[in-house]
C-alpha cells in the first residue's frame, strides 16, 4: 500500500496528540483497557431529529464481521469529539449517493479503538482513540489481514480513491504548511472560518464555495489547523512557526467588504499553493499538466459558484470570483 509522504505524518502528529486525552485529563491511552479496534466502513447524517452523524464499524481481529453502527451526539461538541467526527467525516465519500441521509463508503483506512460497549448511541466518547490512519481505502481483502490482528496490511494490498486526489491533497498541503509556516493567528483564522458565535461551527460559505474541488480541500486545512496542539516539551507555549501575517494582510482580512476581505484571501492562497508548487521541482511537463488540472477544477468551482449565485443562496450573493480557485488558478497562469 503507497504511503502518504511529510503531509500525512504532520497530521498524523497532530491527530494523536489530539486523542491524548478527552474531557478528563487523568485518562491516558495507556491505562485504557477493554477497547476493540474498529475498522470505518461508511456513514451518514441521521435523518431523525438533530441529524447525528452515524458510523458504521466493522471489528478488527474479531471473526464475527457483523456491522457496529454508532451514533454520535448531536448536541455541542467537545474538542475531542469534533475532531473524531472530523475524520470520519473527511474519510467518507459523501458525493455518492448524493443524499447524506443514506450510507455512505469509507474512502480511506481508518481504525479506532473504542470501548466494547460504544454500541448505538455513545455519549462518553473519552475513551476513543485513533489506531492507524491511511488516506485511500484498500481493496476489500484487506479485511482478511485485519481480521487476523494486521493492522498493516502487505504492500500488495492496491489503494482505491482518497476523500481528494493528488491535486486537492496538495492544495490541502499547501494551506496547511503555509498557515504554519506563517505562523497565522487564531484571531486571523476566525476572521476566514467564520465559527458561529454560540456554536463554533465554522461557516465555509462565507470565505469558500461549497464542493468545489479548490475551496474544500483549502478550508479543511484551515479548519485542521484551527484545532492545532502546542508543541511539548518547549519552553513557554508554542504552536506554529512564523511570526504571522503583515499587517496589510490582515487588515484585508479584516475588512468589512466582502470582495477586499476574499482578495485578501486569495492572494494568501496563490502565495501558499506556489510555495508548495516550487518545493515539488516540477518540469516543464508537469507544470503544464498542473495547470491543466488547476484550470479544469476552476471552472468546476466557478459552474458550483454560478449555481449558487443564480439560486436562493444569499450566502453567495454578489460573488464574482472564488478566491481559493482564482488563488490557485493564478500560481500556475490558468486564470482566466
Amino acid at each position: 500500500m503507497k504511503r502518504l509522504g511529510f503531509g500525512l505524518v504532520i497530521l498524523s502528529l497532530f491527530v494523536t496528540g489530539m486523542f491524548c486525552c478527552g474531557e478528563d485529563a487523568e485518562i491516558r491511552t495507556a491505562r485504557i483497557g477493554g477497547n476493540r479496534k474498529l475498522l470505518l466502513t461508511g456513514a451518514r447524517i441521521s435523518s431523525a431529529r438533530g441529524q447525528s452523524l452515524e458510523a458504521d464499524f466493522i471489528q478488527v481481529g474479531s471473526t464475527n464481521t457483523n456491522s457496529i453502527l454508532v451514533r454520535f451526539p448531536s448536541h455541542s461538541h467537545t474538542p475531542h469529539e469534533t475532531t473524531l467526527m472530523n475524520i470520519i467525516v473527511s474519510s467518507v465519500n459523501w458525493t455518492t449517493p448524493a443524499d447524506a441521509h443514506r450510507w455512505h463508503k469509507a474512502e480511506s483506512e481508518v481504525v479506532f479503538s473504542a470501548p466494547t460497549n460504544s454500541v448505538g448511541y455513545v455519549t462518553d466518547l473519552s475513551r476513543w482513540f485513533l489506531v492507524g490512519l491511511r488516506a485511500g481505502l484498500p481493496d476489500y481483502s484487506v479485511r482478511a489481514e485485519l481480521e487476523q490482528g494486521n493492522t498493516t496490511p502487505s504492500a500488495s494490498v492496491q489503494t482505491q480513491q482518497s476523500p481528494w486526489d493528488r491535486y486537492g491533497q496538495e492544495i490541502f498541503f499547501a494551506v496547511l504548511e503555509g498557515l504554519y509556516r506563517d505562523g497565522v493567528s487564531n484571531d486571523v483564522v476566525d476572521l476566514i472560518l467564520a465559527p458561529d458565535p454560540k456554536t463554533g461551527e465554522p461557516d465555509m460559505r462565507k470565505n469558500f464555495v461549497y464542493a468545489c474541488p479548490l475551496c474544500h480541500p483549502a478550508f479543511e486545512a484551515f479548519r485542521l489547523y484551527r484545532t492545532r496542539n502546542p508543541f511539548l516539551g518547549l519552553k513557554g507555549r508554542k504552536d506554529t512557526f512564523g511570526a504571522g501575517l503583515d499587517d496589510a494582510t490582515i487588515k484585508g482580512l479584516k475588512s468589512p467588504t466582502d470582495e477586499e476581505r476574499r482578495a485578501a484571501l486569495e492572494k494568501l492562497i496563490q502565495r501558499w499553493v506556489a510555495q508548495r508548487l516550487d518545493s515539488m521541482r516540477l518540469t516543464a511537463e508537469e507544470r503544464a499538466e498542473w495547470t491543466r488540472q488547476i484550470d479544469q477544477r476552476r471552472k468546476e468551482g466557478m459552474k458550483q459558484l454560478e449555481s449558487f449565485t443564480s439560486g436562493k443562496d444569499s450566502r453567495h450573493a454578489g460573488w464574482e470570483v472564488c478566491p481559493s480557485c482564482d488563488g490557485s488558478a493564478a500560481t500556475v497562469g490558468s486564470r482566466k
